[in-house]
């Protein structure tokens, strides 16, 4: 019995609307997951939700060329310039804190200026 019902909550849990559930559940409860994988262009890495910011918590990316990469809310640069070398990369552990936050609304960007970019990113809706 123990054993179904807790598979029943883990579904409905799975299975709610998460833009609305209350702040503090997507705080402690949804971390995402998304690709980045662009040639030097803005790459989307997740559209912005109305009343919502995205805030991420980790990242790691390749770069086959030497270029500069800046996440971005929108087009306004949420992190520094990160100059990376030819076939060098960058990663920031896991945060539960937050590295950096989008504004109210906006879409999440990463700005490649030159050559291709690979890897992944964690985030999570607040």
């Amino acid at each position: 019995l123990h054993t179904a019902y807790r598979r029943q909550r883990q579904m409905c849990i799975r299975d709610r609307d998460r833009q609305n559930l209350p702040r503090d559940y997507n705080m402690y409860g949804i971390v995402e997951y998304a690709v980045i994988s662009a040639g030097a262009v803005t790459q989307l890495i997740k559209s912005g939700i109305a009343g919502r910011q995205i805030e991420v918590l980790s990242y790691v990316f390749v770069c086959d060329d030497v270029t500069v990469v800046t996440f971005k809310s929108d087009t306004t640069p949420i992190s520094g310039s990160l100059p990376v070398a030819a076939n060098g990369g960058v990663s920031s552990p896991a945060n539960e804190d937050g590295l950096m936050l989008t504004a109210v609304g906006e879409d999440l960007n990463i700005t490649n200026s030159v050559g291709n970019i690979a890897g992944h990113i964690t985030y999570r809706i607040i």
